[in-house]
């Protein structure tokens, strides 16, 4: 596995994952709380009804996931990205946080059927509305703090990394090792490499027939046409 595989299977899986669970939650949560019936009251609990119950207890699933989420791409993070050992810490930190926020907002969407009713008429509903107010400026408070502190770094880090994650692989025309497509030099045997354009034109050695483009050794049918350039049909 080459390491731009390494980087999409270390990031890609675990973010697929979470959004899968993320999203069959949200479905599962739309229909619990649109049952006939959930509008009903449970007895005992006064104006908290069994929809209300049945959301809150999904949000907190989906809570529970976000956060465990943003412990493991912690760590993934730090191992995928490259830079100062400061930086890439801040933004693992900063993408943990971020998470940590998704969490208590849905929180707050989900726990306000079961918590408010309890709140009224004393002290308010608006002690909700603080505490979560206070809870979400924590981590906003620390994103902030770690993005703008290392803003010039972090954005040529991530630029780097999304370069490097999205560039394709050529053969080093010395020894062969595949290198990636925007290096100079080949990190193999040290010898320079062409450029990209250089390196589509010395591998094209035919023309398709039909649509004049170039096409690469080897090849049966043209990659702009999708005509058959060993026929020429």
């Amino acid at each position: 596995m080459s390491e731009t595989d390494e980087v999409i299977d270390e990031l890609t899986r675990p973010i697929v994952k979470l959004l899968v669970a993320l999203v069959g939650l949200f479905v599962l949560r739309f229909i619990a709380v649109n049952l006939p019936g959930v509008e009903t009251q449970i007895p005992g609990l006064t104006r908290v009804t069994f929809g209300a119950l049945a959301g809150a207890i999904i949000s907190l699933v989906m809570v529970g996931i976000i956060v465990s989420f943003a412990r493991e791409i912690e760590p993934r993070l730090n191992r995928v990205l490259s830079g100062p050992d400061h930086i890439v810490m801040d933004i693992s930190e900063a993408v943990k946080y971020a998470l940590f926020l998704a969490g208590i907002l849905i929180a707050y969407n989900g726990l306000e059927g079961v918590i408010v009713p309890f709140l009224i008429p004393d002290p308010g509903p608006w002690v909700y509305d603080v505490v979560f107010l206070a809870m979400a400026l924590a981590p906003t408070i620390l994103i902030a703090q770690r993005i703008y502190r290392n803003i010039e770094e972090i954005t040529d880090i991530i630029t780097r990394q999304v370069k490097s994650a999205t560039t394709i692989d050529v053969t080093c025309p010395s020894c062969s090792e595949s290198v990636r497509a925007n290096l100079e030099f080949c990190p193999e045997c040290g010898d320079e490499l062409p450029d990209r354009g250089s390196n589509v034109d010395a591998a094209a050695t035919a023309t398709c027939p039909d649509c004049g483009s170039d096409v690469r050794s080897g090849v049966s049918f043209c990659g702009s046409c999708g005509s058959n350039v060993t026929t020429g049909d």
